[in-house]
């Protein structure tokens, strides 16, 4: 199993980084009117699929003979996971569509290959996010100890304490809902699991006899903390 961990990891993370690349309704790029666009990695309509006559880039590829300085190259599947196909409503896997149409006439293989890229932005942006915090919180209590322990570890109880769903609805209402909203929402519920974790571990190093001959050195709290306290957390932060 630990052989299959790897690449699999990269693999979920190639289609998630390359999916609009592998499956979409607009070119890698194109020559339009003599200009090169790259239409798959620009903003606004190129994203819903607009094409420079108005219409969409599949009409535009349709009849981009007209004008032989016209070019283009397509992703492999030319389909978009919001493009319906209503002659296609629940169809099962085809040369057409490999993984078949939903109830509403998309295909599935776009759709998730769009979506395991917003699922791993968000996984990701929220690990940095909520590790950030809980290392920054969790570290100076457990480093600093004393008074700078107790106020922290108020703080920690404090966010602990709020209702996740309260918190998702609180933050919603006030970002709205972007993707900067749902990992911000998420690292404000998780973070306080990684501060505790760090604290803990931090409070169980303190006395051990490294940590009394480097501050017999001479050694500040925040070196300390930084160059030989944080370095021993990879275990308990990775299964946290």
């Amino acid at each position: 199993m630990k052989s299959l961990a790897a690449p699999l990891l990269i693999a979920i993370a190639a289609i998630a980084v390359f999916g609009p690349f592998l499956a979409n309704d607009v070119p890698l790029v194109a020559r339009v009117d003599g200009r090169w666009r790259f239409p798959v990695v620009e903003d606004a309509h190129a994203t819903l699929g607009l094409a420079p006559n108005g219409g969409t880039w599949r009409e535009w590829w349709v009849t981009r003979a007209e004008d032989d300085d016209d070019f283009a190259v397509m992703p492999p599947w030319f389909l978009g996971p919001f493009e319906v196909h209503a002659d296609a409503v629940l169809d099962g896997p085809s040369r057409a569509h490999p993984f078949g149409v939903d109830d509403a006439g998309r295909d599935q293989l776009a759709r998730l290959l769009h979506g395991a890229r917003t699922a791993l932005l968000v996984a990701f942006g929220t690990v940095l996010l909520s590790v950030s915090i809980g290392l920054l919180v969790g570290g100076l209590a457990g480093a600093l100890g004393g008074l700078t322990d107790a106020l922290l570890l108020r703080v920690i109880e404090l966010f602990a304490s709020f209702p996740a769903l309260l918190v998702a609805m609180s933050c919603a209402a006030l970002f709205g809902g972007s993707l900067t909203a749902i990992v911000v929402v998420l690292a404000i519920v998780q973070w306080t699991q990684v501060a505790r974790v760090v604290r803990g571990e931090l409070l169980a190093l303190r006395g051990l006899p490294f940590v009394e001959a480097a501050r017999g050195l001479g050694v500040g709290p925040l070196r300390l903390l930084f160059l030989h306290l944080l370095p021993q957390l990879r275990g308990p932060l990775a299964v946290t």
